[in-house]
């Protein structure tokens, strides 16, 4: 934890124009970064980007200009590093659309551009009638597959408008795989959410989710493999609400990953004395509403018609999810024992056991 080195000046000392806004920094293995900024100047937007090495030093002379020449950037800036130097840039940008749209833009192991910069959401509409595309978010794995995340005001308005958080994949050559998914993540104006992908494949996305029916936050995940197929169904990651009102929120980039681990933080009110920040620590193996096979363990974990048995040789913890992924219960347990919460209504549900020794997973159903 002590400082390596004196700070260092990204921005060029000589540079004479314009605000600093919106800042991103990616870092590979070899400890080598590129931070990416937005530089605000009236008709003269841009956004730039710099490389250094693993002790601070420069590897770029002067900064490089992220987007075409017609490029009108408006911030909302996001930067992936890879570990033999090149990255991707994405950032939010008007020249189609005064509510913007999510661009990105690929750059060599040289810092030079991979082909001109170009459009990652792919909404029609514009104008008045267009969506606001906003914060995106960048992940990578070592074969250079990546994804680009951004929150949206939905194209989806039936019943009402909704604003959903947004997703595009693409393989090692940048060519898309399929076009723009929308997440079962549900946010408010303004979202900031993250993504983070498995070094051999695999991406989470975290963020604020809405859509719960007290209407309260929480943070939720979903996650997709290589190809940006959904696995498993969105999953709430913080505990079930201690009182009305307890809300949880997640800010821009607040998860990381291994190929074993996932490391999720946000903010959290529940001790009642303004906002703390919590962080969990999970396996890439989320319960999903259809896992009903039981772990190859020492914990086991069954269920009747309004009941869950379990057994486990040490403290344990048990978790029921709703059919939407949703945490509505949890408990400490420990040895044979059976049980359900009172409070649950009839519906589907699955629940899930772990503990050091193994875990296990069901699925439940409740008739009032």
């Amino acid at each position: 934890g002590q400082p390596n080195g004196d700070p260092v000046q990204v921005d060029p000392s000589n540079r004479e124009f314009g605000g600093w806004f919106d800042c991103d920094v990616s870092m590979n293995r070899s400890g080598e970064f590129t931070a990416l900024w937005f530089i605000a100047a009236g008709e003269e937007n841009q956004i730039v980007a710099r490389r250094f090495d693993a002790s601070g030093n420069p590897i770029d002379a002067d900064i490089i200009v992220v987007g075409a020449e017609d490029a009108i950037p408006r911030g909302g800036v996001a930067v992936e590093m890879a570990d033999d130097g090149s990255f991707i840039a994405a950032w939010e940008d008007c020249r189609l659309d005064p509510h913007a749209d999510i661009f990105g833009r690929r750059f060599d192991a040289q810092g030079r551009p991979e082909g001109s910069d170009f459009k990652v959401s792919d909404d029609p509409s514009s104008g008045i009638h267009g969506c606001y595309q906003r914060h995106p978010c960048i992940a990578a794995d070592t074969a250079g597959s990546f994804c680009i995340a951004w929150a949206e005001d939905s194209r989806i308005t039936d019943p009402e408008p909704a604003f959903l958080a947004y997703a595009q994949f693409y393989d090692a050559a940048g060519e898309e795989l399929g076009r723009n998914v929308g997440t079962e993540l549900t946010h408010a104006y303004f979202l900031d959410m993250g993504i983070a992908a498995a070094p051999q494949g695999g991406y989470v996305l975290f963020g604020t989710d809405y859509s719960a029916e007290d209407g309260d936050p929480e943070v939720c995940a979903c996650y997709y493999d290589e190809q940006g197929n959904q696995t498993g169904n969105k999953i709430q990651i913080n505990q079930p609400d201690l009182f009305p009102y307890n809300h949880q929120a997640a800010e821009y980039n607040c998860v990381a990953a291994t190929d074993d681990q996932i490391v999720y933080v946000w903010l959290d009110n529940r001790r009642h004395k303004g906002w703390d920040v919590y962080a969990k620590i999970t396996d890439w193996n989320v319960p999903a509403v259809e896992e009903a096979a039981l772990d190859v363990s020492s914990v086991k974990l069954t269920s009747t018609l309004n009941r869950l048995s379990y057994e486990v040789p040490e403290e344990a913890i048990l978790t029921v999810y709703n059919s939407a992924g949703r945490r509505v219960a949890e408990q400490v347990v420990r040895g044979t024992g059976k049980w359900i919460p009172a409070d649950l209504s009839s519906g589907v549900y699955f629940a899930k056991v772990e503990s050091v020794q193994g875990s296990a997973r069901v699925k439940v159903v409740i008739v009032r």
